[in-house]
């Protein structure tokens, strides 16, 4: 079986849903390690923050999120 070929985002391969292929050893990781990929203030808007989250956040992830952003206060 081949492996997951993803174009703009990890895990975007459509035959991923269906199983037709086996996930990378990248999505492999992604699904299992950390929710939270990133967290940053925008460039363009300093109110702004981009969050990308590698799965649905629980409660505990949610408070967690809310610690990050408290600590982004001094950038």
């Amino acid at each position: 079986m081949t492996r997951c070929d993803c174009l703009n985002d990890c895990g975007d391969d459509p035959l991923l849903q269906g199983g037709g292929v086996t996930p990378c050893e990248h999505r492999k990781k992604r699904l299992q390690g950390t929710e939270f990929v990133s967290l940053a203030r925008s460039t363009t808007n300093p109110s702004e923050v981009v969050v990308t989250l590698s799965k649905a956040p629980t409660e505990r992830n949610m408070q967690e999120l809310s610690r990050r952003l408290q600590n982004l206060r001094g950038i």
